[in-house]
């Protein structure tokens, strides 16, 4: 079962008005912006609320998309293990 993670306070978030940065499609932009995040306060809570919320797309907390979706699946096979029942 997944936390809820309420949304970070985008104000106090290094790339506060850097968003294009964030959502390029270009690889030393999305390097660039992970740079940024590596020095923000919000980072953790930025990943946890993306991951959270499954957003494909972007940078987040030092994240680009397809390694979130990686995550996505980790979690899903991990969740999934928890449910099934264990054999005796």
């Amino acid at each position: 079962m997944r936390t809820h993670h309420p949304e970070p306070d985008w104000l106090l978030a290094e790339c506060a008005g850097q968003t294009d940065l964030f959502f390029s499609e270009f690889l030393p932009d999305k390097r660039r912006a992970q740079k940024i995040c590596f020095d923000c306060s919000i980072m953790h809570d930025c990943l946890a609320y993306a991951v959270n919320a499954k957003i494909t797309y972007g940078v987040f907390g030092g994240v680009v998309a397809s390694q979130r979706i990686e995550m996505f699946r980790a979690l899903e096979r991990t969740e999934k293990d928890q449910c099934s029942p264990i054999a005796v």
